[in-house]
């Protein structure tokens, strides 16, 4: 049904979309994680400081809020781009698929005889 050029372009777009997939994803855990673990030391540093030396609440603060910026920005540019790979698939099914036949509408009269 499809050429050899064909199927290897399919596959290398299917291959590209689950590796952006996976990417994302990896990126969504280590964020949630440091994401929680600066919340926790954030809410009560000194708390933590007995335990281990850890940097100025400040830059932890700042670290987060530039990381969230650029998880914001991946995030927004993986949904796109998922948009529009859905978009070029449907535009291909539609293409692929046969179109249907038109059919002759018929009216029936009351007797239920073809008008």
């Amino acid at each position: 049904m499809y050429s050899d050029e064909q199927a290897s372009e399919m596959l290398q777009r299917l291959t590209e979309r689950y590796q952006r997939r996976t990417t994302f994803a990896g990126h969504a855990v280590v964020f949630a994680c440091f994401a929680l673990a600066s919340s926790v030391f954030l809410l009560d540093p000194p708390f933590w400081r007995r335990f281990m030396t850890l940097p100025n609440t400040g830059d932890v603060f700042l670290i987060l809020v530039v990381w969230s910026s650029v998880f914001a920005a991946h995030t927004a540019r993986f949904y796109l781009q998922e948009a529009g790979d859905r978009a070029v698939e449907r535009a291909m099914g539609y293409f692929d698929r046969p179109q249907p036949r038109k059919r002759k509408s018929y009216l029936l009269d009351n007797d239920g005889d073809i008008v």
